[in-house]
């Protein structure tokens, strides 16, 4: 019998999302400050930009031990026959962005971005609110009490205001550069629940997508490629519950992904291959719904020279997430806030309410 027979034969009904239980598992992932020795990231793709979406901190991942199924068929098998809506005039993520910034100080702040996307009609719409701002350690705080009045301080940037942002697109990848719209890979248009559900179909639709940007760019960098486009797919957009499941799959079969579970999560480690960052793919194994994405340092570099001076373990950026899925509601965007369409596409509108 292999795993995906043994996980039905003992779980032929898996249960509805219990909104309950998804936020028991993001209190565990916000409340644990250790970070075993792996963390998580959207790897690299446009030319020099770290690609993906996240940044903070939580201990989440010691192996417990040996698991009598497979991990990840577990998740993929429960991903797969998870009810929910498929459809809805906005496929709506909301999520907590933790983002680490050095300031003129030389110290370091940690801040939380409250954010809601909105895809649908072609557009993207981002609402985002700085929620905190802290510093990063002890000897952060102790130099920004004793700066001068005009010294920056973790405090400076809170608003009170929501920001939109509108793009003329339905895909971004958050990097610790800003904002990288991949090339060879349309920001409208992706049929994402059109994907298939085989993983080894999934890879080949994927890559038919895939532009090698030099020709001395190899295998190595195709990898990030693919690690990169699918985790950010399952982070942002719609895809159906046998195409989530197939994604788990085929991304614990690329070279160098590690997998660890406890008896909560399910984590796909993988170190980039052309750049400076480990990043992690957090599973909530209750539900089969991704939980958070991290990226951490795996070594100095041009792609993050703010961070050579961190500990190797101190994350760069991550997303907790809180809420996935279609709804008809439509997003409250301030009048007058119409956006353009430039090209290439770029943010075309920012307004606050």
């Amino acid at each position: 019998m292999n795993e995906i027979d043994l996980i039905n034969s003992v779980m032929p009904d898996v249960p509805p999302d219990d909104p309950v239980r998804t936020a028991e598992t993001r209190a565990r992932i916000l409340a644990a400050r250790r970070r075993p020795r792996f963390g998580w990231l959207v790897p690299a793709i446009a030319t020099a930009v770290l690609s993906v979406a996240i940044a903070a901190v939580p201990q989440l991942i010691r192996p417990a031990g040996p698991h009598p199924v497979d991990p990840v068929a577990e998740v993929a098998e429960r991903a797969s026959g998870s009810p929910e809506p498929t459809t809805g005039r906005y496929w709506r993520v909301e999520y907590q962005e933790y983002g680490l910034g050095p300031l003129l100080t030389g110290n370091y702040q940690r801040l939380r971005t409250d954010v809601v996307e909105w895809r649908g009609a072609g557009q993207l719409i981002r609402e985002n609110r700085l929620a905190a701002a802290t510093p990063l350690a002890e000897a952060d705080r102790v130099a920004w009490e004793n700066c001068p009045k005009d010294c920056p301080s973790p405090l400076t940037s809170l608003s009170e205001k929501t920001r939109f942002d509108i793009w003329p697109g339905s895909f971004m990848v958050r990097s610790g550069q800003g904002l990288d719209v991949r090339p060879a890979w349309p920001s409208t248009g992706v049929p994402s629940m059109e994907f298939p559900g085989d993983p080894a179909e999934l890879r080949a639709k994927l890559l038919t997508y895939y532009r090698k940007p030099h020709e001395r760019d190899g295998d190595s960098y195709q990898m990030d490629w693919l690690w990169g486009i699918s985790v950010n797919t399952l982070a942002q957009l719609p895809v159906t519950h046998q195409t989530r499941g197939a994604f788990y799959r085929l991304l614990a079969d690329l070279p160098g992904v590690q997998v660890r579970a406890d008896a909560d999560t399910v984590v796909l480690t993988r170190p980039e291959q052309m750049g400076g960052t480990i990043d992690d793919l957090v599973i909530d194994r209750a539900t089969g719904r991704v939980a958070a994405l991290r990226a951490y340092r795996k070594a100095p570099g041009p792609f993050i020279p703010n961070a050579r001076d961190l500990p190797g373990e101190t994350p760069l950026i991550e997303m907790v997430f809180s809420a996935a899925g279609w709804t008809d509601d439509s997003p409250k965007i301030p009048p007058g806030c119409e956006p353009t369409v430039p090209d290439p596409p770029t943010i075309s509108a920012k307004c606050f309410s």
